[in-house]
């Protein structure tokens, strides 16, 4: 059966150096490198004596058949954190019907990121209910491929990562991307409950969380596996094992606080904006939940009658520190959302009108994207465009979603009901955002290119 990949490639794959983005054609790894590693026009990576990479490129891989459930091409893992992995997709395969694999490779070859997915799952057979996520590290670039017909189908296994996963990706945190994924998924085939706030939420999913799969890891660049679930706090673990005592017994009192007030906003969200609405927030609670008992687990072992030694206690102290990091960051974020969104109430129909005026400029590029991709087509191969092709008619489809929604928040707004027009505010807001960024891509490839993109005279 064909399988639909909804991770398409399609922004920050040409961003100049110092736009919070890596390019997805294999860059040279130097912090100010540019020179694509290339040997001729096929694409395979220039490589030193014995196959290794040569030194200042990282070597391209072309899509393959994955023969197990993680494979980490690109070397950032640890056998101990495979074994983690594996454990969280054995305890999704044992409450579900879902196979999870996992794909970690330095760069997708230049080409859009869906499409190697979606590539390496015909090669490698996966089942209707198999899901295959690819993470490109280099290329700070993932997709996901799902068979429509799947428990977990396209749309709704983009969405989750979006949720879960992809924050980990954003910190480097490899091993752990994967492992929220897999929690996340369990956690979301639990049936769904409806929502009046008037807008099909389907056209979201389609739109706004589709896009969101091309997006790359915003927040930091650092050299693949430079950190692993690491210490916000540079020195944490040169602290005295008496002060990380200290740290990780309020660290689980927190916990234990953070996660009872969410749950009582969650209850107040939920009556003001709807249940759907609130769906990440309930989602973010659960997942939390889970860190949590984990964070205990991880005392009761400090708490037995079992020696531990000085290594040991200091490994389960900081354990439940950046858990602690981890919940309290997730949660205080589902929280800031809420309430901007309750901020926004008192002007709904201001903030109805503002969107709409944005959806109008953003609209007005289009049509220029077009013809410049149209131009950069006569000049580069295929390849070198697949990440920003599509990117117009992609945007297209985002402001249709957006305009839906402007028009439901109206609808919701002349019934006085003020929670559902914002929440449609907002979710038109972010398919304007998602947009525009991918306009915004299509205007930087030409630059890009000429440094980076193979020209069809020299393909």
């Amino acid at each position: 059966m064909k399988r639909t990949v909804r991770a398409i490639a399609a922004t920050g794959v040409f961003l100049l150096a110092g736009a919070g983005v890596a390019p997805a054609l294999a860059i040279g790894t130097g912090p100010t490198a540019g020179s694509i590693a290339v040997s001729g026009s096929d694409g395979i990576a220039a490589r030193g004596p014995g196959g290794a990479p040569a030194s200042g490129f990282v070597a391209l891989e072309d899509p393959f058949s994955v023969t197990t459930r993680v494979t980490d091409l690109a070397e950032v893992l640890t056998p101990g954190e495979i074994t983690q992995i594996n454990d969280a997709i054995d305890a999704l395969g044992d409450s579900s019907n879902i196979d999870l694999f996992v794909v970690y490779v330095d760069t997708f070859s230049g080409m859009d990121a869906g499409e190697w997915a979606g590539d390496s799952a015909e090669l490698s057979g996966l089942g209707m209910n198999d899901l295959l996520l690819t993470v490109a590290v280099e290329d700070r670039a993932w997709a996901v491929s799902a068979d429509n017909q799947s428990d977990v189908p396209p749309n709704e296994a983009q969405r989750l990562f979006v949720s879960s996963g992809e924050r980990d990706l954003a910190n480097d945190n490899w091993a752990r991307a994967p492992i929220s994924y897999a929690e996340a998924i369990e956690s979301s085939l639990a049936p769904a409950a409806s929502t009046g706030s008037g807008f099909p939420f389907g056209i979201l999913f389609l739109g706004v969380a589709v896009i969101a799969g091309a997006i790359y890891f915003f927040s930091r660049r650092g050299k693949k596996g430079a950190t692993r679930g690491a210490p916000s706090e540079p020195q944490l673990d040169q602290l005295p094992l008496e002060e990380l005592s200290k740290r990780a017994g309020a660290a689980l009192v927190q916990v234990d606080n953070e996660l009872r007030a969410s749950e009582q906003e969650l209850g107040f969200a939920q009556a003001q904006f709807g249940l759907q609405a609130t769906e990440s927030y309930s989602r973010a609670i659960a997942l939390a939940r889970k860190d949590a008992t984990r964070a205990f687990e991880v005392q009761k072992k400090l708490d037995d009658h079992i020696p531990d030694t000085d290594a040991e206690k200091r490994s389960y102290f900081l354990t439940i520190i950046t858990t602690a990091e981890k919940v309290h960051t997730a949660l205080a974020g589902e929280k800031k959302s809420f309430d901007e969104l309750r901020a926004m109430e008192s002007r709904a129909g201001e903030v109805l009108d503002e969107v709409a005026t944005r959806s109008t400029e953003v609209a007005a590029r289009v049509e220029g994207a077009r013809s410049i991709v149209t131009s950069l087509a006569a000049q580069y191969t295929a390849s070198a465009l697949a990440s920003v092709s599509q990117n117009p008619d992609q945007a297209e489809g985002l402001l249709l979603s957006a305009e839906q929604a402007i028009q439901a928040g109206r609808e919701r707004l002349a019934a006085e009901d003020r929670s559902a027009a914002v929440v449609n505010a907002r979710i038109a807001e972010q398919a304007i955002g998602n947009a525009a960024k991918l306009l915004d891509q299509v205007h930087g490839a030409n630059e890009a290119l000429e440094d980076a993109g193979p020209k069809i005279s020299e393909a």
